[in-house]
């Protein structure tokens, strides 16, 4: 009827079946520990104080916000192009008195 390895397999089917139904058992046992004990005071839970919120800082002048992509960041007729230190620079301010002053470039 059976040989050796039917037998086998049988035995250890019902080996991992028993394993698995204990561990099932104990699993279960484990939740209604923690569901049927009494839940009482904490011994080592932090207390909670509460805290009044601090006050928000006055802010002087919030820098100005990113320019989006393709946004015309300064006025065309008011741009002064100023050489300070052999450097060029562009500005919507007039140049500062250690620089030097060149018209803008014509328009095309």
């Amino acid at each position: 009827m059976f040989t050796g390895s039917d037998r086998f397999v049988d035995l250890t089917l019902r080996v991992l079946t028993g394993v698995i139904v204990a561990v099932l058992l104990v699993a279960l046992a484990l939740l209604l520990w923690n569901s049927l004990r009494p839940q009482g005071q904490n011994p080592t839970a932090v207390p909670l104080v509460e805290v009044e919120p601090k006050p928000a800082p006055k802010a002087e002048s919030a820098p100005p916000a990113a320019p989006a992509k393709g946004e015309v960041l300064l006025n065309p007729g008011q741009v002064y192009r100023c050489v300070i230190n052999g450097r060029t620079t562009f500005s919507e301010k007039p140049c500062p008195k250690n620089g030097a002053a060149e018209p803008p470039p014509a328009k095309r």
